[in-house]
Formats: structure tokens, C-alpha cells, sequence
């Protein structure tokens, strides 16, 4: 019985803190950039292309970043007349 009450609490107080948060949490360029790998599996070079077409005031959630990353990747590879 006591079992059960500790996990019916351990969940009301998970969705009380998801309500409570109810926002994304949100960081600097060069915050995220810092742990770019950890977080999205790229290195600071991939970052810092990603990163060079958004406004370096303003701060971003991860989510927004990861889609930032997936649209950079779909952009496609032109290659200069005369180069091989």
C-alpha cells in the first residue's frame, strides 16, 4: 500500500513541476555551443555553421537549435566551378 501511495506522489509532483516550469528552458549560442556535442551529437564547427545564420543576442531552446541543425543539414553541397 505504501508502495503504491510513494509512486502515486512521485507522479503528482512530476507534473507539478512540468506545470510549474511550463516553459523551455533557453541558453546562449555560447553556452550551447560548449556542450554542442554532448547535446546534439555535432561538433563546434557544424555548430558555429548552424549557428552563424541566427541573431547571436538572442537565446535558444535545445529544440529550437536541434531544428536549426536538421534544416542546416538538408541544405545542399554546391561546389565551385573549377574545383575538384
Amino acid at each position: 500500500m505504501d508502495e503504491k501511495k510513494s509512486k502515486s506522489d512521485a507522479v503528482s509532483q512530476k507534473k507539478e513541476s512540468s506545470e510549474f516550469s511550463g516553459k523551455a528552458a533557453v541558453f546562449s549560442l555560447e553556452k550551447l555551443e560548449r556542450n554542442c556535442k554532448e547535446i546534439f551529437g555535432v561538433t563546434s564547427g557544424v555548430f558555429r555553421g548552424v549557428a552563424y545564420s541566427l541573431n547571436k543576442d538572442k537565446k535558444y531552446t535545445v529544440d529550437e537549435v536541434k531544428a536549426a541543425i536538421e534544416k542546416w543539414r538538408k541544405i545542399p553541397i554546391q561546389m565551385k566551378e573549377g574545383v575538384k
